[in-house]
């Protein structure tokens, strides 16, 4: 894997295999609202069924590229519970991205890079409807310091790296508008002043071929903000923790050992730790998975409270943040495939009936 902290590189790459896939996700967390907020904007998304289904049978018809199926993913929690979500995929000639611009749009929404000063500015614009009548329209601004380039002072490996994670703005202001329209419920709309973050991710293969599992987790705190993930790999594991300063300046804090603890399963017989402890020379911190706020048959999101002790810091630091939980393999199960089919929405295409009842949909949340 190659890890960066490169805005320059934050642009779309050619994915010539089948099965590849990139994506650019964006969180916040607006304590005042209890409101935490994730978007994903994907060129290839390794969760659609078609195209999973094309990659298993290349033999039989003409091999799909990550172009042919760019997504858009929107997930809302008020108070710890879901208030919108939305994972839709568009036609290929829905996605663009101007260079001139910096500006990438799929569908309705899309995000656009720039800059104020010294400081590296990301505006997100929301545009969507369900096929039950719920929507969000919404306008964000990301803005925060520029990472140095060797942020992480990593080498880059030698030979063919099937994922590049590109961790842009560790940390930024969080400002903005979000409305959301149902048919069930009375609109919300939210001042948005929070604290943010964004990344970018690439992958050459489907995630199945490269590792079992991944961890991965971000919470904001007063001094800067965790970042960790942990890949369990089929012969090997790659663990990275990192607590990274408030100005994006610096890693203040690494992490090199990881412990895993209290295992719990959901319905569909995922096992996950809903704890993790990470260690390093001077620091210690303590992730609970507290909220489950997605839970399916290859994936969980968590609310998390994380608890970091550091030598240069007398007291305790505490914080709310987002953690992650994926089983590739699992999402191209045929057994799973009815669940999934109830979610996953394809714009162009009829959409399952379950989509169409605001009332029903809200239980696949």
């Amino acid at each position: 894997m190659i890890i960066t902290s490169n805005y320059k590189n934050d642009y779309p790459r050619d994915k010539e295999s089948s099965g590849s896939y990139e994506w650019w996700y964006f969180d916040f967390f607006d304590r005042a609202n209890a409101l935490h907020f994730v978007v994903i904007f994907y060129d290839g998304c390794p969760f659609s069924p078609g195209y999973i289904d094309n990659w298993e049978n290349t033999s039989t018809r003409p091999a799909a590229k990550a172009a042919d199926h760019p997504a858009v993913s929107i997930s809302v929690y008020e108070n710890g519970k879901p208030v919108f979500y939305y994972l839709t995929e568009y036609d290929k000639s829905d996605f663009s991205w101007n260079e001139q611009q910096k500006k990438l749009k799929i569908g309705g929404s899309g995000f656009q890079i720039g800059h104020e000063g010294d400081k590296l500015v990301y505006l997100i614009e929301l545009n969507e409807e369900l096929p039950g009548g719920d929507s969000i329209k919404g306008l964000l601004r990301f803005r925060g310091c520029h990472t140095p380039d060797n942020l992480f002072r990593i080498p880059e490996p030698a030979g063919r790296q099937a994922h590049e994670w590109n961790m842009t703005l560790p940390g930024a202001e969080t400002t903005g508008e979000i409305e959301i329209m149902s048919r069930l419920h009375t609109a919300k709309k939210f001042s948005v002043n929070g604290r943010g973050y964004h990344d970018h991710n690439l992958g050459l293969e489907p995630m199945k071929m490269e590792f079992k599992n991944w961890y991965w987790g971000r919470i904001h705190m007063n001094s800067g903000t965790l970042v960790y993930y942990i890949m369990n790999r089929k012969n090997s594991t790659d663990n990275r923790a990192w607590f990274i300063s408030s100005d994006n300046s610096g890693v203040e804090y690494f992490f090199d050992e990881v412990r895993l603890e209290d295992f719990r399963s959901n319905l569909f017989l995922l096992p996950s730790a809903r704890k993790i402890i990470l260690k390093g020379k001077n620091a210690e911190a303590t992730i609970q998975m507290s909220e489950v706020v997605d839970s399916g048959p290859f994936y969980y999101r968590f609310i998390c409270d994380a608890i970091l002790k550091s030598d240069d810091i007398p007291m305790l630091e505490s914080a709310r943040g987002i953690s992650e939980f994926i089983h590739p393999a699992r999402i191209h199960s045929k057994f799973f495939r009815p669940l999934v089919n109830m979610r996953y929405l394809c714009k162009g295409k009829k959409p399952h009936w379950v989509q169409k009842n605001p009332s029903l949909y809200r239980w696949t949340w």
